[in-house]
């Protein structure tokens, strides 16, 4: 749900942009979100695949599992409790 230049998801609040009220779409890029570790969310870490420089950690969320592209050196691990925090605002638009 889209009030202004954020929309509320279950990822928690991303930053879009473009201005929307109500229902939109919105592209999470997996190289534009960042996680950190904390105790008291509803997202954790399910699955992680290293892929060189990088991994692919697949996080479960409340509604879906979504997938972030991280530095290899991370130390997130499986089962961990984590935010995702968007690094840029992101492309949005309504049906």
């Amino acid at each position: 749900q889209a009030q202004g230049a954020s929309a509320h998801t279950s990822i928690g609040d991303v930053p879009l942009q473009t201005n929307h009220n109500g229902p939109c779409q919105i592209l999470l890029r997996p190289e534009n979100m960042r996680i950190q570790a904390v105790a008291d969310s509803t997202l954790s870490i399910k699955d992680i695949r290293f892929l060189g420089a990088r991994k692919e950690v697949t996080i479960q969320t409340p509604e879906s599992d979504i997938f972030v592209n991280i530095s290899a050196r991370s130390t997130i691990k499986i089962g961990d409790n984590i935010k995702i925090t968007p690094i840029e605002a992101c492309p949005s638009w309504t049906n």
